[in-house]
């Protein structure tokens, strides 16, 4: 079974994806529903889905606030939309994909059956030896960086922050220098100890032994040790004061 949240401040609209996918996809189990941002977030944190139906336009706001709010992680999200202007934007965040309302049942199967094979895929590399819950995690000190032609090794503590740009990730390092690798945010955030590591922004993860300031007056950002400010989700901004324990 594969567990979904549908987030759309359209009954009808509700209706008629979930008509779709018990007709189709038996497989789907339809967890949650979520008609603004604030229900979307408690429902994601208390489903913990596979995947996420997201209409972009909402009445509170639009989806890629909830993006920016949550973990994606191993997550596949669905953006369905009205209009073609919100293509662009939604091609810039790391998404499975997109779809234009009225939803069109072929289009919806070939979506579906993608985002089936990516899950049983990630399944995959986790059948075998499973830790018993009582063993601590052990995190990576030093990571492996694929790239098109090499592998690089880093040191975590070497990392000022951390940049997702589409399905790769840019790794800003302290003497200056920036490492590409040919893998999304999502698979470095669960690999790095997050006493030192904080998902700042869907884009973002930092290194907390590199922050110089955090400002919430002109906005919220935090000020990085290479003098570089970065963005905080207003939703991610309470969690990391507590992780600074000054919460």
């Amino acid at each position: 079974m594969y567990k979904a949240i549908i987030v759309d401040d359209q009954p009808s609209n509700v209706e008629i994806l979930k008509i779709y996918l018990q007709d189709y996809f038996p497989s789907i189990h339809i967890a949650g529903e979520a008609n603004s941002i604030e229900s979307a977030i408690k429902s994601c944190y208390k489903h913990n889905p596979d995947i996420l139906f997201l209409d972009i336009k909402l009445t509170d706001d639009d989806s890629f606030m909830l993006l920016d709010s949550i973990d994606i992680g191993e997550k596949e999200v669905v953006m369905v939309r009205s209009y073609e202007t919100y293509g662009a934007k939604a091609v810039n965040h790391d998404i499975t994909g997109y779809m234009v309302k009225p939803i069109d049942v072929k289009n919806l199967q070939l979506m579906v059956n993608k985002i089936i094979r990516n899950i049983e895929k990630k399944r995959s590399l986790d059948v075998g030896y499973k830790k018993p819950e009582d063993e601590p995690k052990s995190y990576l000190d030093i990571l492996a960086i694929p790239t098109t032609s090499k592998i690089e090794m880093i040191l975590a503590e070497s990392i000022v922050y951390i940049e997702a740009d589409g399905r790769y990730t840019i790794f800003h390092l302290h003497n200056g220098e920036s490492k590409i690798a040919s893998r999304n945010l999502g698979e470095y955030k669960t690999a790095l100890n997050p006493k030192h590591f904080f998902r700042i922004h869907r884009r973002y993860i930092v290194n907390l032994s590199m922050i110089v300031n955090i400002n919430k007056s002109a906005g919220n950002y935090c000020k990085m040790i290479n003098d570089l400010r970065l963005p905080i989700a207003r939703r991610r901004l309470d969690e990391l004061l507590r992780r600074l324990k000054i919460k």
